[in-house]
């Protein structure tokens, strides 16, 4: 077996999808082969060395690109021959990841020839992206791996000769690392506001979470049939009832806050989406339990938990990568997860294409103030406002007081100029212009107003139900004959991992707890000036084994990530990595004294939430006994 063979061997192991890419690609002519690497062309003729040791031609080594202990996320540019790959995979903990891109398949191709990739397939942190677009291979990759993409800081490390080689291709990379960057920022800021309310979201909505079928069993069950993704724009007033004309020949999806709209029009949901935690949510779809009923809920664990209980129709769950709802598939079968884009609207465009839609039209997606209004007129916010008008306010001072507290810009209108929209918006309309970039779908926008959606076909919404609504889908008989046949999970397997799960937090509890006794008796001596330097190093001693012994607790950090990572944006970036030299003896010490005060009250928190959980499992498990027996009996 030559060289290239045990690495498609390697590859159909460890990334399947790219050994079948490869496998078929002819070794290139224009790359030449010598005993010490390769010579490759580039678009100016120059032919550009690869070599198995590329110290000597420039390349930096580790040592120059600083300390990258530190680093959560590295992203290489250009894969070579792998020889500065497995320097950064040595460099480096297990706890970073990464990111190799290479621009030339039929380069990758001709490094196989030479070089072993196993080592670094093997290491269990490194994804490879060979010749994929700028969005798959940054921003897809980054949250497939995170779920949702939080980091402060990416290290780039540039390859020069692949950088000489394909320098606009790895322009490309630069802007979408920017990109996700940004993305970063804002997922921060939400997880700051949100994650306490989710994760307590979360054990409310256990039971419907084990109860309830997923959505991943709809998954191409509509393939090539017509859907419409229902926002709440204001555009929508004025062309929704077009979709009367097409009831039971396209899929109508629609988000919480657009149903009051469609039901004003007589048109029935297939399915609303409902996914975000906060009250205000319930209030679209409050009293209108009779009127949904033959609709399909489709809502997240993090949903406000009201929604799910009061729902009269189906319900179908829907997860995305909260750390906890993925501890809870570990044991139970998975729902389907979708791509977060950062509002309802996004996540059913990705509910739409996943389960086979074709084409996805939009409407009431202006992303914009689209005549000065900020929703549609049969929204909760709208009706609400209409109550709230007195003598000195009117219905546009309402509209007018959420625009003004948005971050206001003015962008080109299809239909009618310049409208009104925000950053957040514009964050929206770049991830469906991503999404429709990808041209898996074709993508109508049949808004007429609003925002220009960049690669979506511009289509009045009469004109699009004339030409892709014409046979009839028979959408009811689908979704109920998937619900009909799911299954009661054993339930057994979870129960038992959140009592272990409990008894570690217990222990990490008493941990963490000693942490903050010890750290506030340091600063105690430190201020009546009686800590002798070898007593301080004791005390220093005692709390480094201590956050040691803590950080095997692995369930608990991996479930609590995106808190613990606010906690320690907070504290001494050497909390991180213990083995750094201290900046200072005294920041040292605050440190570890937050990092322990706010672990204790992240495991009191979490505790109090998990043993909740605990007696809702123990009631969902009798209650399936119950049914089990009325099974038996009534087959008897």
């Amino acid at each position: 077996m030559n060289i290239f063979q045990k690495n498609i061997e390697a590859l159909d192991r460890f990334d399947p999808i790219l050994s079948k890419r490869v496998r078929n690609i002819k070794l290139s002519e224009d790359i030449k082969f010598t005993n010490s690497g390769i010579f490759v062309s580039n678009s100016k003729s120059k032919e550009i060395f690869f070599g198995r040791q590329d110290i000597n031609r420039g390349v930096k080594k580790i040592t120059d690109y600083g300390n990258l202990k530190s680093s959560e996320v590295i992203v290489v540019y250009g894969f070579g021959l792998g020889g500065h790959i497995l320097d950064i995979i040595n460099s480096t903990p297990q706890s970073v990841f990464i990111l190799v891109i290479e621009s030339d398949i039929k380069l990758f191709r001709a490094a196989l020839e030479l070089i072993e990739i196993e080592p670094i397939l093997s290491c269990g942190k490194v994804s490879i992206s060979v010749g994929e677009d700028g969005v798959s291979a940054v921003i897809n990759r980054l949250e497939e791996h995170f779920g949702v993409f939080t980091s402060r800081d990416v290290k780039v490390i540039k390859y020069p000769p692949s950088i000489e080689i394909n320098p606009s291709y790895y322009s490309e990379i630069d802007n979408r690392i920017k990109e996700i960057l940004d993305l970063a920022r804002i997922n921060r800021a939400t997880l700051e506001k949100f994650a306490s309310v989710w994760q307590g979201h979360i054990f409310n909505n256990l039971k419907s979470m084990l109860t309830r079928p997923g959505i991943n069993g709809l998954f191409g069950k509509f393939k090539d049939k017509p859907a419409v993704i229902v926002s709440a724009g204001p555009s929508l007033d004025k062309n929704v009832k077009w979709l009367s004309m097409a009831e039971g020949k396209l899929i109508i999806i629609s988000v919480d806050t657009a149903v009051r709209t469609l039901l004003n029009n007589n048109i029935k949901p297939d399915f609303v989406l409902s996914l975000d935690p906060l009250i205000e949510n319930y209030y679209h779809l409050e009293g209108l339990e009779n009127q949904l009923r033959d609709s399909c809920l489709v809502a997240n664990p993090v949903t406000y938990p009201e929604i799910i209980k009061k729902y009269k129709g189906d319900v179908l769950i829907m997860t995305y990568g909260d750390p906890l709802i993925q501890w809870f598939e570990r044991f139970i079968d998975e729902k389907g997860e979708t791509t977060v884009g950062g509002s309802v609207a996004t996540s059913a465009f990705d509910f739409a294409y996943r389960l086979g839609g074709n084409p996805i039209i939009l409407i009431g997606q202006d992303l914009s103030f689209y005549g000065g209004r900020a929703y549609t007129e049969g929204s909760y916010y709208n009706q609400r406002w209409i109550e709230e008008v007195n003598g000195s306010d009117t219905l546009s001072i309402k509209h007018g007081s959420t625009i003004l507290s948005e971050t206001g810009t003015e962008v080109d209108d299809f239909f009618s100029g310049l409208v009104t929209t925000s950053k957040k918006m514009l964050g929206w309309k770049r991830w469906f212009e991503i999404m429709i970039g990808k041209g898996k779908t074709k993508c109508i926008n049949a808004t007429e107003g609003g925002v220009n959606i960049e690669g979506a076909i511009e289509m009045p919404l009469s004109e699009a139900v004339n030409i892709w609504c014409k046979e009839d889908i028979c959408a009811d008989d689908i979704i109920r004959s998937y619900i009909g046949k799911t299954k009661m999970i054993d339930i057994h397997r979870l129960f038992n991992n959140m009592v272990k799960l409990s008894r570690e937090i217990k222990g990490l509890q008493k941990l963490s707890s000693d942490g903050v006794e010890i750290s506030d008796g340091l600063f105690k001596l430190i201020n009546m000036n009686e800590g002798k330097i070898n007593h301080i190093n004791i005390y220093l001693e005692k709390m480094s084994i201590l956050a040691t012994q803590m950080l095997d607790s692995k369930d608990f950090f991996d479930i609590n990530r995106w808190g613990i990572d606010l906690l320690l944006d907070s504290v001494n970036l050497e909390m991180r990595h213990p083995t750094e030299k201290p900046q200072s003896l005294l920041d040292t010490l605050k440190s570890y004294q937050t990092f322990f005060n706010g672990i204790n009250e992240i495991c009191s928190i979490f505790s109090h939430r998990l043993e909740k959980g605990i007696e809702e499992i123990k009631a969902v498990s009798k209650s399936q006994s119950v049914k089990a027996s009325q099974i038996k009996t009534l087959t008897l």
